[in-house]
């Protein structure tokens, strides 16, 4: 223990200003001259961000839509009619595209709209879910995964958001 000695420095009573930390370190980064997360130079915390209610309901809707997506991949046919070759990835596109859209609109909007990083993360996650849900048809009987079902679900994504990213850019 007396390695320790020089290392752990108890409580001096009536010390004012802050207490140490742990092991004889300051407590606060100010000490070092570094400004506390989260904090005002005055000392006045930065209070939360609050979520709107377009960003709630975009987030309910998103997984209210991913619940839907699930249950129609877990189908073993869909009944749709034979309009022309290759619909069901205009299918894939557009239900994709819709949870792309949720996903945006579930982040944050500045007063300038939306960031292109924020549209590129909606992105990524619709491709994230049609990568999960081709893994999951590859399991139900009857469904088979492709490789250009995950490329429409993941231009679908990408083009709505890159839509209302430019609609908000546009209107801000």
């Amino acid at each position: 223990m007396d390695c320790f000695q020089g290392l752990i420095q108890p409580q001096a009573r009536g010390r004012t200003g802050p207490r140490p930390g742990r092991f004889g370190f300051p407590a606060y980064p100010e000490e070092h001259g570094h400004k506390r997360r989260g904090s005002y130079d005055d000392g006045e915390r930065i209070k939360p961000v609050k979520a709107t209610r377009l960003q709630l309901s975009c987030w309910v809707l998103s997984a209210l839509w991913m619940a839907l997506i699930f249950f129609l991949s877990h189908q073993h046919s869909l009944p749709t009619p034979a309009l022309f070759p290759g619909q069901d990835k205009l299918f894939h596109g557009i239900m994709f595209g819709v949870l792309g859209a949720f996903y945006l609109g579930s982040m944050g909007k500045s007063s300038a709209g939306y960031s292109l990083p924020q549209a590129a993360i909606a992105s990524l996650y619709v491709l994230a879910y049609g990568v999960s849900d081709e893994v999951h048809q590859y399991f139900v009987p009857g469904r088979t995964a492709e490789y250009m079902d995950i490329a429409a679900d993941a231009a679908g994504g990408l083009l709505m958001a890159t839509i209302l990213y430019l609609i908000a850019r546009r209107r801000s």
